[in-house]
Parts: structure tokens; sequence; C-alpha cells
């Protein structure tokens, strides 16, 4: 729970839920488990004191915290968990959804990889006329639900289920992405049902796998064609590392660009990607040289241009 946050597309996290399971491949070297949650947890005398991530905790005593920030953020909702775990009891889930809806100054961004009980739990409550303490129902103009997805068949997964779902804005994080996605089905400015916003970002840390740039403008130019914003978070660990010219040794490529670049790894990448395996030396036409410079230096330029878009929105709805 922060007031700030490095995250680019948000400016604060909210964790009244912590601790989380791994669904899917895109889990695999989860940032707030292997990076975050181990300095958490080895702190004395907190909430995360020998607590294993797993082990998902309600914390009721956060659910006001939106209320002393005054002035309008884009506030995550639960960047260290998943609000629609199976661990997450309806009540709560239903108080996090009362505190969306009275903090109207704020526009919360929740992302999920269980959208079926995003959709069950939705429906539901829409079905029976539920409305939240303020009065307000379950479709909520400054509450943005989303999905994460990682390759196609995440995409195919979540985002149909998603689209089902009431939700005021749509939108999808395409982080870890590792490996291409056609998500134009899902696509169409005057389709009020379809996907508002795109993220998507590259995995980071020390067991980060790379991401074929051509992943990465296949997304960017879906959205243009159909005039949906689209966000590019960064590159994580691994950049591009085009017009350089490489030394192949022993299966493992070093980049002679200058005297320091030796010791970032560097790993030739085919579009089909290979879970971001290093391959072979054969030339398949589409193949791209990824080097480990890490987050910082990779930096968040696509061919020269930062994509910050984002859905209108005002505080006024």
């Amino acid at each position: 729970m922060a007031d700030h946050t490095g995250i680019q597309w948000t400016d604060a996290t909210w964790n009244p839920v912590t601790g989380c399971t791994k669904v899917s491949s895109g889990c695999k070297n989860c940032y707030a488990k292997h990076q975050t949650w181990p300095r958490l947890s080895a702190m004395p005398n907190t909430i995360y004191t020998g607590r294993d991530f797993e082990q998902v905790q309600c914390h009721r005593e956060r659910l006001d915290q939106p209320y002393h920030w005054k002035k309008p953020r884009r506030i995550f909702v639960n960047s260290m968990s998943d609000l629609f775990h199976d661990d997450v009891p309806e009540s709560f889930v239903q108080a996090v959804f009362t505190t969306m809806a009275t903090a109207r100054q704020h526009q919360f961004q929740v992302l999920t990889k269980r959208p079926q009980r995003m959709l069950a739990l939705l429906q539901r409550w829409k079905r029976n006329g539920a409305t939240l303490r303020s009065g307000h129902g379950v479709t909520l103009p400054n509450v943005w639900l989303g999905v994460s997805i990682e390759d196609q068949e995440t995409a195919d997964e979540r985002i149909p289920l998603l689209l089902k779902t009431p939700a005021f804005m749509p939108w999808v994080s395409a982080e870890p992405l590792l490996g291409p996605v056609d998500i134009t089905p899902y696509l169409s400015p005057l389709d009020e049902s379809a996907l508002k916003w795109v993220v998507v970002g590259g995995e980071s840390g020390p067991n980060a796998r790379p991401m074929h740039p051509d992943w990465v403008k296949g997304l960017r130019d879906q959205c243009a064609k159909e005039r949906i914003p689209f966000f590019f978070k960064q590159w994580g660990s691994w950049s591009p590392r085009s017009a350089c010219y490489h030394t192949l040794t022993c299966g493992q490529a070093a980049a002679d660009i200058d005297p320091d670049a030796t010791r970032w790894p560097c790993i030739r990448l085919t579009f089909a990607g290979n879970d971001g395996q290093q391959l072979g030396n054969a030339d398949d036409g589409d193949d791209v040289y990824m080097q480990k410079v890490g987050r910082n230096l990779s930096g968040r330029a696509l061919q020269g241009v930062t994509y910050d878009q984002y859905p209108t929105w005002s505080t006024s709805k």
C-alpha cells in the first residue's frame, strides 16, 4: 500500500488483500512473490512476518485507505494479490467495491487472472439487484476491471469472460508478454462491451524471459487500427539489440557493442519465442537479439516512441 509507485500506468497501490497462488505461466517469476515478499516477510513484528506468500490474507484495517487520499489518483488495487482469488470471501470483495464506489474521486484499476469468479460475482450481484452501500450498482464508472494475459491461450480464455462482466472500462494487461497475441476479435471502438485499453510490458527480475519486439508492435498496431488506447509499460530485463555486431560462441551470444556490454547475456529469439529459452544459431528470418541489460537501461521506448495512452475518463462521471 503506497501513495506512490514505480508502476508506470498508475499513481498509487492499495492492497486490502495480500498473498496469492500461481495459475499460469505468467505467474512463474511473480514479482510480488519472488522480489517484494522476501523483504516484507523478513521484517520483524509486521503482518507479513513469517508468512508464506501463498497464504492469502484480507486486511479490513486498509479498507478506508483511499478515503485519506484527497487528491484524485489512479489506484492499482491489489498489486500483491488477486481480489478474485477463491480465498477472498465474497463479503470482503463486496466491501472493497463499496470503498471504490464511495471514493469516487479516484480511478481504481483492478486486474485479475481469475475472471471466471469476477464474472460470477458481479453477474449475481447485478441479477439480484444488489447495490453497494453508496447506492450505486455494480457497474462503476471509476472502477476499471481488467484481466492479465501472457499469450494467445490466456487471452482467449480470459478476455471473453471479462467482456461478459458488467464493467464500465474493460481492459487488458499483457505482462509479462510471452508470445504473439491477436486480440482483434475483442477490439471495437463502437462496441460498448469491447476492450477499452491495452497495457503491454516485458518481464523483469533475475529470471526474466525476453519479449520479442514484434509481439509488442503487433498489439500496438492492432490497437491503432481500432483507435484503442495503448500503453507500453516497459521492456523489462531484456532489451532488443538490433543493428549491432554479435559474436556467437558455444551457443551463448555476446554483444560486441562496447567493452561493458560483454558482461550482459545476449540471446537470439524467434517470433515463436520458445518461452524465452536460448535458441540455436539458425536464422529463421524473424529472429532478433535480446540483451539482458536490466529494467532501468532497457527503458520504455518502442521504435523511438513512448506510448502513454489512456482512455478518456474524468471524476465528474
